[in-house]
């Protein structure tokens, strides 16, 4: 392998200097940085930290239901998830569709027709939105703190 010798500070943003080889080599080091830049993008980051369990409460005439929603975030930042409705006794239904983008999380449960839309506020501890099956109706998931075992 041949060394090539540059003079010029590397940082985040690119690099700033002048390459003492070919073009060649300039072009093959600048796409290793542009995919490595690429890769790493805010989406992502955001995307990971909405990982855990939210709550919503459903209060309607004669009660309330309670939900829990379950987001789980893949290495390349992808989203899955899962929804609880402990009043109705059902566990882990599969989210068909999960998608953040910007502050803007929707998502498909395709088996029960249900779509939600919401806005996840800029602490990332509510998500507000519409939960939709036949009729919208408002529904905000707060972000749920982690159950720990106690040492007892």
């Amino acid at each position: 392998m041949q060394k090539v010798p540059f003079a010029g500070p590397f940082c985040l943003g690119g690099l700033d200097g002048i390459w003492m080889k070919s073009q060649i080599v300039l072009r093959r080091i600048a796409t290793i940085v542009l995919f490595c830049l690429a890769a790493w993008t805010p989406t992502s980051a955001a995307q990971s930290s909405l990982a855990g369990d939210w709550r919503g409460d459903w209060n309607i005439s004669g009660g309330q239901l309670r939900f829990v929603l379950h987001i789980k975030s893949a290495q390349d930042g992808s989203l899955s998830a899962t929804l609880d409705s402990l009043d109705q006794g059902m566990m882990g239904v599969p989210v068909t569709i999960i998608v953040l983008k910007d502050a803007h999380l929707t998502f498909t449960i395709a088996s029960s027709h249900i779509r939600y839309e919401g806005i996840v506020n800029a602490e990332e501890t509510k998500i507000r939105g519409t939960l939709t099956q036949t009729i919208p109706l408002r529904l905000t998931f707060k972000r749920q703190e982690p159950i720990r075992a106690s040492g007892h």
